[in-house]
């Protein structure tokens, strides 16, 4: 349930009357506003390249009520960028397809072109605060097609405000670790000069890492600037903005106005309703209050909101060192490596495991904590994961399973059931110990990293997610053992086979053999040595010889030297082949052991 923008019936003050609301539902259309095309007609063209480097790629969700965003490539630095173009509604206007903008009245000229002004001091100004967390970088900034331009850093996340959409709303706890960040980075930019004006929950940027990001400062203007205010006009989100903003008095505005929105948004988090919009509350429209709608929030909390969102901004906590005051007893904890984890299903096991050490379980080896994919892929997940002990000590019982197999008497048929009993008997103790060997690797690493400012959190968030994913290079390596025991195998099997088919054409002697049966018919004895064909020796046979019952053959292939084979004549005149100590796997398949 949200509460609604003033309706016309409102009553307006005098002095609130030049006050351009962002975000309102769109009044009635003029005859001249119903003839122009839509704002996002508006928008640059996608293949647009502005200050000869920066191309646009795309339009970031609408246009705005004071400008437009895109995202374009660098292609000098070759980067994703967010380029935030000066667009206020109701004060200029552009041809769909061209680049210029125009003003559309002559009177709003000078307006217009203070605003642009104001735009790019305010972005040299936030240029400064590159190494401020919670605070978007502004990488450049630059005027063309008769507007101004902002160039900041590409944040990946999502609006706090469509968390709250799918939430509702955010407990206290998680409210302050996105506070608290937050209120460092708008000190930082109330120390450098310049007022936001446009805090609300989709200004909040939650990234990859969990973290808040303040983006969006088209209204932003610089504390000293009251005297150059363009008349005539000013931007106001609806609910989030304070009453000295609808008035467009720069002479009341300070920090205190941008801790207005943000009684707002904690209001909007911890609630789950929007705040009744400070014009509403000049009319006489009543707040709700927050210990209502959120009865087990904590006092303090209560407190500061209530504060923040007094109508007189003299009432209001003075700047963020007063409203951090108000809420130190809800200050969260020192931050540690655990928090910088990323928020994915990687992160979140991790995080797991941290959780049932700090309840004092034994976690490592219970089935609640086992990682399946860790068992079933044993070297690739260690080694992928940076534990190359592990990985090698996971492939030592498939050795030793697949060695044992092979010092036996017939081991290639056995072969494929080696390798699934030498995995299987790794699969349990793998699945027990990755999170542990992986949590106490994180633990080590992480505990050691420097979190004393911006850069250092970046560069410890950076080292974690490469901990917690995968290293597919590093996977591939754990490949190597599984792959070479699938070649021994084959290579095994193509030898076995290559021998046994030099053994059977070695030993066929067919004309040794009819000579022998034809003399064992026709002279009722076995034949002595003259009688048969002349034998030479071979690479592959040293001797045949006559023996009562058929022809023994010695071998000379290589590994099976002075190995025996028989061919022996049965009653019934047929031949029968006998390994006499040749190796079953070398014995070719129509021979068999010697009775």
């Amino acid at each position: 349930m949200t509460t609604p923008p003033p309706p016309p019936s409102t009553p307006v003050p005098p002095e609130l009357e030049p006050t351009q609301v962002l975000d309102a539902p769109p009044a009635p259309p003029t005859a001249d506003a119903a003839a122009g095309p839509p704002r996002a007609a508006m928008a640059l063209p996608s293949g647009t390249v502005l200050q000869g480097k920066f191309e646009v790629i795309d339009l970031i969700g609408t246009p705005g009520g004071f400008g437009i965003a895109y995202v374009c490539r660098d292609l000098l630095l070759e980067r994703t960028v967010v380029v935030k173009e000066l667009f206020p509604s109701g004060l200029v206007t552009r041809v769909p397809g061209e680049t210029t903008v125009q003003v559309l009245r002559g009177e709003l000229q000078a307006s217009f072109a203070l605003q642009r002004d104001l735009l790019l001091d305010e972005a040299r100004r936030l240029a400064a605060l590159a190494q401020v967390g919670a605070v978007v970088t502004v990488h450049d900034h630059f005027s063309e097609n008769n507007t101004g331009y902002i160039v900041m850093h590409h944040v990946v996340g999502r609006p706090l405000g469509d968390l709250l959409r799918g939430s509702g709303t955010i407990d206290a706890d998680q409210l302050m670790r996105w506070i608290w960040p937050l209120l460092d980075g708008l000190e930082a930019v109330h120390d450098a000069g310049v007022l936001h004006r446009d805090i609300k929950p989709d200004n909040l940027l939650i990234d990859r890492h969990g973290q808040p990001m303040l983006i969006d400062f088209g209204n932003a203007v610089a504390r000293t600037a009251d005297a150059r205010a363009p008349a005539g006009y000013a931007a106001v989100s609806p609910v989030y903005g304070a009453p000295e903003q609808y008035a467009n008095d720069t002479a009341r505005m300070g920090p205190w106005t941008d801790l207005y929105s943000v009684g707002a948004l904690m209001y909007r988090a911890l609630t789950g309703e929007r705040p009744t919009d400070a014009l509403q509350r000049l009319g006489g429209a009543s707040l709700p209050d927050a210990s209502v709608l959120a009865p087990h929030a904590p006092r303090e909390l209560l407190a500061a909101i209530a504060a923040c969102l007094a109508l007189d901004e003299t009432r209001r906590p003075a700047d963020v060192r007063a409203l951090r005051q108000l809420l130190a007893p809800l200050q969260p904890a020192a931050l540690s490596w655990v928090d910088l984890l990323p928020d994915d299903d990687a992160g979140r096991r991790v995080r797991a495991v941290q959780q049932s050490l700090r309840e004092g379980r034994s976690l490592p080896l219970h089935p609640r904590h086992w990682n399946v994919l860790a068992g079933l892929t044993q070297a690739f997940w260690f080694f992928g994961h940076r534990l190359p002990l592990a990985g090698v000590l996971s492939m030592v019982v498939v050795v030793v399973v697949v060695a044992g197999v092979l010092v036996s008497r017939d081991p290639l048929p056995a072969l494929p059931a080696a390798l699934a009993l030498g995995w299987g008997l790794g699969l349990l103790p793998c699945m027990a110990v990755a999170e542990w060997l992986r949590h106490g690797q994180l633990q080590q690493v992480g505990s050691a990293l420097p979190l004393a400012g911006p850069g250092q959190l970046d560069a410890a968030r950076t080292l974690l997610y490469r901990l917690v994913h995968v290293d597919k290079r590093l996977a591939a390596i754990g490949a190597v053992l599984p792959l070479a025991l699938a070649a021994l195998v084959i290579g095994l099997q193509q030898r076995q086979l290559g021998v046994q088919a030099s053994v059977a054409r070695a030993v066929q002697l067919d004309s040794w053999r009819e000579a022998f049966a034809t003399i064992a018919r026709q002279q009722g004895r076995p034949p002595v040595a003259d009688e048969l064909p002349p034998f030479t020796p071979t690479s592959e046979l040293r001797s045949v010889e006559p023996r009562p019952s058929g022809l023994e053959v010695v071998l000379a292939l290589p590994g099976l030297d002075g190995r025996r084979l028989r061919w022996r004549l049965d009653d019934q005149g047929r031949w029968q082949c006998e390994a006499v100590d040749l190796p079953a796997r070398f014995t070719p398949r129509d021979c068999r052991p010697p009775a």
